[in-house]
């Protein structure tokens, strides 16, 4: 006997298959099917998970590069503090630099007026030495004139008597004389010439007659000293009378004055008579 299914049967049947479906889809599929359909979900899970974990990575790399980005940044507004701290100080530099150049330019400008003010004392050296060489020559000879002048001012300074200066010719003669005789040699005979005063007089104390060779400068040395000796002793061969070895001057160096004792004006250097005078007039404590 065929058992006949009414149509609404036959729909609710079909609901019911399709609810039983939807709820448990695999108790109508085959088993082998119903594997793959669990294979298919648990990859479908595995790369749900994987989708996660990916997506998670990809929010780490996201903060990670938002860090860099923010270390950039500082490391950019860094370098552009940097820059600017360099800037200052460049233009401090270049400010330095300039200050140099002005102190330099300064340093050459005294350098050089430096180098003027001591060419211009050079120059006034040389002409004060110039001048002082004219007016020490100048005072040296109106010394020597106003001593062959005044004989009689030496001779109380040297203790003679009837005091007179020697003509200049009657020395020519003189040496002339003893020349001829071999008395002297004709170097001895120039230098005798050139004695810058030459006095007769006589002793005070025993009135016996001699000669006093005087040697004149503004400034006497040890020069001075030795020509008025050297002078002295030539005189003396050609008179074959004493001769006073004599110095005359303003004032005398310490290499003259090494051996002299002075009394009123007069000192002994070396057996030579130093006279000071000064102002036309002989010195007297």
């Amino acid at each position: 006997m065929t058992t006949q299914i009414e149509p609404a049967d036959r729909s609710a049947i079909a609901q019911l298959v399709i609810d039983e479906l939807q709820a448990n889809p695999q108790r109508l599929l085959p088993e082998a099917l119903a594997q793959k359909v669990n294979t298919l979900e648990q990859g479908q899970q595995a790369i749900i998970a994987e989708q996660q974990t990916l997506a998670e990575g990809q929010r780490a790399i996201v903060a990670e590069q938002q860090v860099l980005a923010e270390g950039q940044q500082a490391i950019v507004a860094e370098q552009q503090a940097i820059v600017a701290e360099q800037q200052v100080l460049a233009e401090g530099q270049r400010a330095i630099v300039a200050e140099q150049q002005v102190i330099v330019a300064e340093q050459q400008t005294l350098a050089e007026g430096q180098q003027a003010i001591v060419a211009e004392q050079k120059v006034m050296s040389a002409r004060m030495a110039r001048i002082e060489n004219d007016l020490g020559s100048v005072k040296g000879w109106g010394l020597e004139l106003l001593c062959a002048r005044r004989p009689g001012m030496i001779g109380r300074g040297l203790d003679l008597l009837r005091m007179r200066t020697v003509d200049p010719g009657e020395v020519n003669e003189m040496a002339a004389d003893a020349l001829d005789s071999g008395t002297i040699t004709r170097e001895e005979h120039d230098q005798i010439i050139l004695a810058d005063v030459i006095y007769r007089g006589v002793k005070a104390s025993d009135r016996t007659a001699c000669y006093a060779v005087l040697e004149v400068s503004y400034v006497v040395d040890i020069n001075d000293v030795r020509r008025a000796i050297a002078r002295a002793d030539i005189l003396s061969r050609i008179t074959g009378m004493d001769a006073v070895s004599v110095v005359a001057g303003d004032r005398i160096t310490e290499g003259a004055q090494t051996a002299a004792e002075t009394h009123g004006g007069i000192s002994n250097v070396d057996d030579v008579i130093y006279i000071q005078v000064q102002n036309g007039a002989q010195l007297r404590s």
